[in-house]
């Protein structure tokens, strides 16, 4: 009998930056004809006894308080960036770099990414 290995796949960067695109080439061989926006997609593929689930996060300032939900036991994270923008590889390093640092240190003394909450009244 052989061990199956699972495995929750992160990706990150900034809107349009081409993280749908990536998933896509991965998953299905081919580029997607237009990017989706979704926020939270899983896609669920397997290599021999390997199955990754990959979640593409939206870059969008409007799911920021969203994403960290995302990033709940993450085995992997991937910071992407379009290599047609200066500002999106700033962006990689500057913003989602550390994001994903926080999140790895946090977990390293048992805690998790701090999701924010709006309360009503």
């Amino acid at each position: 009998m052989s061990v199956v290995v699972r495995r929750k796949v992160i990706v990150v960067g900034d809107a349009n930056c081409g993280k749908a695109g990536l998933l896509r080439v991965f998953v299905h061989g081919c580029f997607p004809e237009v990017s989706t926006g979704m926020s939270f997609e899983e896609c669920h593929t397997s290599l021999n006894v390997v199955y990754l689930t990959l979640w593409n996060t939206s870059g969008q300032e409007d799911y920021h308080n969203l994403r960290p939900v995302s990033y709940l036991d993450a085995d992997v994270c991937i910071v992407c960036f379009s290599i047609g923008s200066h500002d999106s590889l700033e962006s990689a390093s500057e913003r989602w770099e550390k994001e994903v640092r926080l999140v790895i240190l946090l977990r390293q003394h048992g805690m998790y990414f701090p999701v924010s909450r709006t309360l009503c009244s």
